[in-house]
């Protein structure tokens, strides 16, 4: 068999040079594989915790979040952060974690992750956003979430050694909301959630239908 150069080609030469070609595959694949084994153990957890993210979402509904995928992605960061508390990523992987949890309704693991920025990583750049976030759990989601759970079934990370159901069900929610919405304010008073803070303030502790009451007769008053 003659190619486009004139040259002569054995016509086994495809057969013969295919093994050829899976054989250095799979030493590159190997070689790849060595690579990571001696990375640093923080990129190979960072690493371990990028394919979770990748997994998160149902390949067939891409706006549904796999349950089982995202729990271990939260205990992922859990390690993560036990492991580097230090690292820049730690602060990162506590919001991410708080906003996963939130989202799966494991409100505890949400305010474990958003308490432990608030009090150890003030230099954030999006403290003032889990600030908030903390406050809102405090103040739309906690005492719901535990009257309607078994606490058997809680997802309690212990990323966080201050919080514990003990201690948050020995609290007052709503002051702490209160409390985090008025030190928000305090502090970032130009902040693009002011306004959401100055709302949960003024409806603290009121009913859904209380709080669209409200509004209703707000809008009927300037109506006229």
């Amino acid at each position: 068999m003659i190619d486009g150069s004139g040259y002569n080609i054995p016509p086994n030469y495809k057969a013969k040079t295919r093994p050829c070609i899976q054989l250095l595959v799979n030493a590159l694949e190997y070689v790849e594989i060595a690579q990571f084994f001696f990375k640093p153990e923080e990129v190979k957890m960072r690493a371990r915790i990028a394919s979770f993210q990748d997994q998160l979402f149902d390949k067939y509904r891409p706006d549904k979040i796999d349950r089982q995928i995202a729990i271990r992605l939260i205990w992922a960061y859990v390690a993560y952060i036990n492991k580097y508390p230090e690292d820049q990523f730690a602060a990162i992987y506590c919001y991410q974690g708080a906003r996963l949890a939130g989202q799966i309704n494991e409100h505890i693991a949400s305010i474990e992750f958003l308490d432990l920025i608030y009090n150890q990583y003030t230099d954030f750049e999006q403290y003032a956003e889990s600030m908030f976030l903390l406050a809102a759990q405090y103040e739309n989601q906690l005492t719901t979430y535990l009257e309607g759970r078994d606490p058997s079934q809680y997802v309690e990370t212990k990323v966080n050694s201050k919080i514990s159901i003990r201690y948050l069900e020995n609290i007052e929610p709503l002051k702490e909301a209160e409390k985090l919405y008025k030190e928000f304010l305090q502090k970032y008073p130009k902040h693009v959630l002011v306004p959401h803070a100055e709302a949960g303030l003024k409806y603290l502790g009121k009913k859904p239908n209380e709080v669209i009451t409200n509004f209703l007769t707000i809008q009927k008053d300037s109506l006229q």
